[in-house]
């Protein structure tokens, strides 16, 4: 059975590694800050790492993500993605309100592309969604409905 540090690195690595796929001029640390430019990538991809490391569920609270992220996510992974906050990361930049999570979403050893993170307000009526296969889309207010109920992803 692989040691909790083995299987951190062994979900870093293989997410750097599908970062890196097809974009071979720029470095490995510019590929890895560009799949974490915003807070709401972050938050995605540290919930996709979450879910890597307790059976492939989401957390059940936020509280309980937020000690994941504060106590578990090792350093250089922290330093990495340039989290210098634990509570600013949970903050949308653009609508400036906390964002949404989707808790207990299940995902599997092969990937998930369920919605996970959310905009709470908004921008000019449309909302930005992040998905735990590394992407985030902007949607109006109906496919957001869907997408926080579970539905259309």
């Amino acid at each position: 059975m692989l040691t909790q540090k083995l299987k951190l690195e062994f979900v870093f690595v293989a997410v750097l590694a599908l970062v890196i796929c097809g974009c071979k001029s720029e470095s490995a640390v510019d590929l890895v800050k560009q799949a974490n430019s915003s807070n709401i990538q972050k938050l995605a991809n540290l919930y996709n790492q979450y879910q890597a490391e307790h059976a492939f569920i989401g957390p059940d609270s936020i509280e309980s993500f937020r000690n994941y992220i504060e106590n578990d996510v090792p350093d250089f992974i922290k330093e990495r993605i340039e989290l210098t906050s634990t509570d600013d990361i949970f903050v949308s930049e653009r609508d400036g309100q906390p964002f949404k999570i989707r808790l207990e979403v299940v995902g599997s050893a092969r990937g998930c592309r369920e919605p996970a993170i959310f905009e709470a307000e908004g921008r000019n009526g449309k909302y930005m969604v992040g998905f735990l296969d590394m992407t985030t889309r902007e949607v109006e207010k109906n496919e957001y409905e869907d997408l926080w109920a579970g539905k259309g992803a």
